[in-house]
């Protein structure tokens, strides 16, 4: 690192010409080099306000089959546009959480067929 007022620089005609402002340079100099640089407070201490939109969610069901409430991490879009299925805690069966898409239809093959599901004899 330059020390001296010719390595930062200054011309050396300069020196010869002024003597009392040469010492005066090389003075400021040494104190800009051996004074470290003083942020203010504020620098240190800087945060940014950014609001970022969340990429996960997190939800909560109870299975209809064991009663276990579970609670799971899902993706955003995937829930608001997407078909979604969730894995219970308790049964480790897979049920559809979402299905914006219409990709799953559910019939009732009972309906279909004409079947009663109470039989009277």
């Amino acid at each position: 690192m330059a020390t001296t007022a010719t390595g930062y620089g200054c011309s050396a005609a300069l020196s010869q010409s002024h003597p009392t402002l040469t010492k005066f340079i090389q003075k400021i100099i040494d104190i800009h080099i051996t004074t470290p640089i003083s942020l203010d407070s504020s620098w240190n201490e800087a945060s940014f306000d950014i609001k970022l939109p969340r990429r996960s969610l997190l939800v909560q069901f109870t299975c209809n089959k064991c009663d276990a409430r579970t609670k799971r991490l899902i993706n955003r879009v995937a829930y608001e546009r997407g078909t979604v299925f969730l894995q219970c805690a308790g049964c480790q069966v897979y049920h559809k959480f979402v299905d914006n898409l219409g990709l799953i239809v559910e019939y009732d093959l009972r309906e279909e067929n004409g079947v009663n599901t109470c039989t009277e004899d």
